[in-house]
């Protein structure tokens, strides 16, 4: 689903320690690619990968003139930054999803089909 790009459902089944620990790992091993370039690579390949599959739903459901790949690269970024801002405490989850659907909103132009991204695969 377009809406479950990457952040939890808030109060539900997927706002569990395992979910909140999988989002904290990204974030720091994404700030330890600034200072380690051996992660590099591979977080790149990976970042790719979830790009690649965001991007695809996003062709099924785009409007015109939409690129798939910037509009995926656009929303796993906010997603990343919302995450970090929920783990941190400096958002609550609710206004995290607010924000999220919002940009989905203005980016497609109109409500994404259900169904239309795969879950966070990275």
């Amino acid at each position: 689903m377009l809406r479950q790009v990457g952040l939890p459902e808030a109060g539900g089944v997927d706002e569990r320690a395992d979910v909140r620990e999988n989002s904290a790992a990204w974030g720091e091993l994404r700030a330890s690619a600034i200072f380690d370039e051996t992660l590099r690579d591979q977080l790149a390949a990976a970042t790719r990968d979830w790009n690649d599959a965001i991007g695809d739903a996003i062709g099924t459901a785009q409007t015109a003139g939409l690129d798939p790949a910037s509009a995926a690269a656009l929303l796993t970024a906010l997603v990343e930054g919302l995450s970090n801002r929920w783990l941190s405490g400096t958002i609550a989850l609710a206004e995290a999803h607010r924000l999220l659907d919002a940009a989905i909103d203005r980016l497609l132009g109109a409500e994404a089909p259900s169904g239309s991204l795969p879950p966070d695969s990275r």
